[in-house]
């Protein structure tokens, strides 16, 4: 038996060609070496190639890369081209992920037939070391990844000796909130995930725009997910925030004086927050989306606008079980891709959530908004404060009282001002 179908691989490579956001839902496990076919593995690496340089798929140009790597007949590799794009009729693959895990298990079954052929040829002189040998080399191909995660710690060591040396300081993406980014050590940092937890109604948007239009304002770009709160509504607070209106004078106001704030507004600002409309969006989505920003756009990080609107359980999980999966990769995408999250969580009033011990395990740092409330647990008065709740790096500390807050909503209701 050959372990192989190439039918299958020139589907998979032809849907990622048509679609290339596909190719974002199996980056994680298919490699070269899931290809049998030379064409196949020499046009998958291509295809990476080619996304890790513009983010995307292009036929043209992907169809003069392969013809340029592959030499030969013109003619008839752009033939063998067109019979793998036609491959999937142009849909998008929506199984491809479970494709994709095919490829990747016929490999491994591959590795293993080699290892048991070459392990029945040897002489059996040592059998513990010969046993301990292919033990070693089996679960090597078990626990194969495409990452290669290990650091001797001599270079680790090494890493950290480089970025101290550095002439430029460590990165830091400053919130703008001076108590908040004394308690992040500077401000955000790559590879970090922050949750902001807090009841209905107590300024887990109005935080979050605040921190995003200082973010834009410092050149860091970043990706806003607007899962609840439209990409209108959320720009129309950070407008709001920059030329001092509340957001109702957009739909109230239609003098030229307005117009003129709103054309500086646009002339002057740096281009560095992407907004994605994305309602109760779908974890598969989610993960396509945010690893097409890192390579397309090379964003810092991004903000998820909220935790709880992530849709796309399986039968099989609990809500609890769900959360947990969705932080758990929220926290190792931002370790591969170097990025930040805030992720915004929405909690009951005395902070707990569905799934709490995953978002604990996840986050690098975890902030409860605290706001007065009444009887009926609404807020009450425009003053909050932030209080720490977890820190990975620093040493928990206070953000603010009830008798002594140190935020406020602005009078004009668009963002958060320290008092």
């Amino acid at each position: 038996m050959e372990y192989k179908n190439t039918e299958l691989e020139i589907a998979v490579l032809g849907s990622i060609i048509n679609n290339g956001e596909l190719y974002f839902k199996v980056s994680d496990i298919l490699t070269r070496d899931c290809f049998t076919d030379y064409v196949n593995q020499e046009l998958y690496t291509c295809i990476v190639n080619a996304i890790n340089e513009s983010g995307e798929v292009s036929k043209v140009q992907l169809l003069h890369k392969f013809t340029d790597v592959m030499g030969g007949d013109g003619e008839q590799l752009k033939q063998n081209f067109v019979e793998i794009v036609s491959a999937s009729s142009g849909a998008a693959f929506m199984g491809i992920r479970g494709h994709a895990k095919t490829l990747v298990e016929l490999k491994q079954s591959r590795q293993l037939k080699e290892l048991l052929e070459v392990a029945q040829k040897r002489q059996i002189e040592h059998p513990i070391e010969l046993a301990s040998e292919i033990l070693n080399n089996i679960t090597k191909i078990i626990t194969d990844s495409p990452q290669d995660n290990s650091v001797f710690i001599k270079d680790a060591f090494s890493q950290i000796y480089d970025e101290v040396s550095q002439d430029e300081p460590t990165y830091q993406a400053p919130t703008g909130i001076y108590r908040l980014d004394c308690a992040m050590n500077g401000g955000l940092q790559r590879g970090r995930v922050y949750s902001f937890l807090a009841p209905a109604k107590c300024g887990k948007t109005m935080l979050a725009t605040t921190i995003s239009n200082n973010l834009c304002d410092s050149n860091y770009k970043h990706l806003f997910i607007c899962a609840e709160m439209g990409s209108r509504e959320v720009s129309m607070r950070m407008l709001g925030q920059r030329i001092g209106l509340p957001t109702n004078v957009f739909t109230e106001r239609k003098d030229e004086q307005l117009k003129q704030q709103l054309a500086e507004q646009i002339t002057k600002i740096n281009n560095t927050v992407i907004f994605e409309n994305e309602p109760a969006i779908e974890f598969d989505r989610l993960k396509v989306l945010i690893e097409r920003h890192c390579q397309k756009n090379k964003i810092d990080g991004f903000i998820l606008d909220y935790y709880q609107l992530v849709t796309g359980q399986e039968r099989h999980e609990t809500q609890a079980q769900h959360l947990e999966k969705i932080a758990n990769w929220i926290h190792k995408t931002c370790k591969k891709n170097d990025i930040w999250c805030i992720l915004l969580v929405q909690a009951n009033d005395e902070g707990k959530i569905l799934g709490s011990r995953g978002l604990d395990r996840a986050c690098d740092q975890k902030y409860m908004i605290q706001r007065p409330l009444d009887s009926e647990g609404d807020p009450i008065g425009s003053t909050m404060w932030l209080k720490m709740k977890l820190s990975r790096y620093t040493k928990l500390c206070g953000l603010g009282t009830i008798d002594n807050p140190t935020l406020q909503i602005h009078h004009n209701g668009t963002h958060i001002e320290e008092i």
